[in-house]
């Protein structure tokens, strides 16, 4: 064979490989297509069905502490960002002025009681002179009947007669005199004992005065931890002031913050995962509580009035509350914290 036929068959082989080696590339490149597009429509499913977001932040409920009566602290119990437990004192208010109050309450409880007895003797001896007055009444009544039985009958004289009818006149405005009395003393009293609206204004001083004192002690009303404390002895505590927080670590909570194309499908009671910034690696389960009913700027001090001047359309963010299963104080959990969520929108209610 000449090397000018060799040539060609050598030339015919490779172009018989390159035709190959394309084809190979053609049918992986389609593969490949397919694959990707396999990909982004079962990506695209998954992300339409589990919506996401980062904007999420750890919540919990925050009690803000005040006092209810004004008055000089005398003693601080915590300190800040310390742990409580329930009924654990915060910090005591000067009980003095308000012990003197419950003093005197219970010392007016004392003379309104005293002048109700009062009352209810004077309507017991009223009723007891009109008594006397209504016997007296039917004595000279009977007296009044005989005698002028007895004038009829010419053994009486008329003077008698006329001393006698005169005598039961006077007996019976005696009793009128005695009802008068009478419902002049019940009226005075009103109802007798406890139930007397002197009693029962004492009562509720007492009980008013008796509340200020407990409140000058002020105490954890639930478990969790408490914020800064600012107030210090000798301070003056303001009824109604804020001097501290209280968090919660019983029960927590998610604030997510959707997209208003995201919120189709999420209804309360799906499932969602969490995953919290500072505690990487972990991930937490909870359901959807509820959704709000507002965007978040509808709530803002100053929401937007896109009624006026150039308006841009922006997308409006929801926030979706997620509930955590089984988040207590032993996970670290801090309120504001940065989180992510995702919504597994094919359950639920």
């Amino acid at each position: 064979m000449s090397n000018d036929t060799k040539i060609e068959a050598n030339d015919a082989s490779e172009k018989t490989a390159g035709k190959k080696s394309n084809k190979l590339n053609l049918v992986i490149l389609a593969l490949a297509v397919v694959v990707a597009g396999v990909g982004y429509y079962v990506w695209s499913d998954y992300t339409d069905s589990h919506p996401s977001t980062n904007d999420a932040y750890i919540g919990t409920p925050i009690i803000h502490i005040a006092p209810e009566v004004t008055g000089t602290v005398v003693s601080v119990d915590v300190k800040s960002f310390s742990k409580v437990k329930k009924g654990d004192t915060l910090f005591t208010i000067d009980p003095r002025s308000f012990k003197a109050s419950l003093d005197m309450a219970k010392a007016n409880l004392v003379r309104a009681r005293q002048k109700v007895s009062v009352l209810q003797s004077q309507v017991v001896s009223a009723q007891s002179m009109l008594d006397a007055k209504q016997a007296a009444l039917e004595n000279t009544r009977g007296a009044t009947q005989r005698t002028l039985k007895l004038a009829a009958q010419g053994t009486a004289t008329q003077a008698e007669a006329d001393a006698q009818k005169a005598a039961l006149s006077e007996a019976e405005a005696a009793v009128k005199t005695a009802k008068a009395a009478l419902n002049s003393a019940q009226s005075s009293l009103g109802k007798p004992g406890d139930d007397n609206p002197l009693v029962q204004s004492a009562l509720a001083d007492v009980e008013r005065a008796q509340l200020d004192l407990d409140n000058t002690v002020l105490k954890a009303s639930a478990d969790g931890y408490v914020g800064k404390i600012d107030i210090r002895p000798g301070s003056l505590a303001a009824a109604g002031m804020e001097v501290a927080q209280l968090v919660e670590t019983d029960q927590w909570w998610v604030d997510a913050n959707f997209k208003e194309s995201a919120l189709t499908n999420i209804k309360p009671g799906q499932l969602a995962e969490v995953s919290i910034d500072m505690l990487p690696g972990r991930t937490f389960t909870g359901k959807v509580l509820s959704l709000s009913p507002a965007s978040g700027t509808a709530f803002s001090l100053f929401p937007p009035d896109n009624a006026t001047g150039n308006w841009v359309k922006v997308t409006q963010r929801f926030p979706v509350r997620v509930l955590l299963d089984n988040a207590g104080p032993s996970d670290g959990l801090r309120v504001g914290a940065s989180s992510e969520v995702t919504i597994d929108t094919t359950g639920g209610q």
